[in-house]
């Protein structure tokens, strides 16, 4: 998982469990199914967005009352309208998956990977 999931995660799962040592249990115990990339047409080295697919959890078995998805709003200097991530839940296989959606601009795909990715979370 990229420094940038981890920290959306971290950010979006501290709005439903408060406890610091569980987020960071539940995001070790993620296993990633498959990451796919939102490419640009004409640039596939860009993207307009992604989702992190997981498998089957039990990661959120207790915690209730669980929302279908909650997100967060990120800014970056190449896109004029910020960028919105989502988690989505679900009571049955824990954290679905991660959107990432940057609307009608794109940004390069590399630096999404690394911790240099540019995105700030806004609060």
């Amino acid at each position: 998982m990229s420094p940038l999931e981890k920290t959306i995660l971290q950010t979006i799962l501290a709005s439903i469990i408060g406890d610091v040592k569980m987020i960071a249990y539940i995001i070790e115990n993620l296993v990633i199914n498959d990451r796919e990339f939102s490419e640009d047409a004409l640039n596939k080295a860009q993207c307009c967005g992604f989702y992190l697919n997981f498998v089957s959890n039990e990661v959120l078995a207790g915690v209730e009352p669980l929302p279908h998805y909650l997100g967060i709003q990120a800014s970056h200097k190449d896109l004029p309208v910020g960028a919105d991530f989502i988690v989505f839940m679900n009571p049955q296989k824990g954290i679905d998956f991660l959107e990432a959606v940057f609307y009608s601009d794109t940004i390069p795909i590399q630096p999404l990977l690394s911790k240099d990715h540019g995105l700030t979370i806004c609060s």
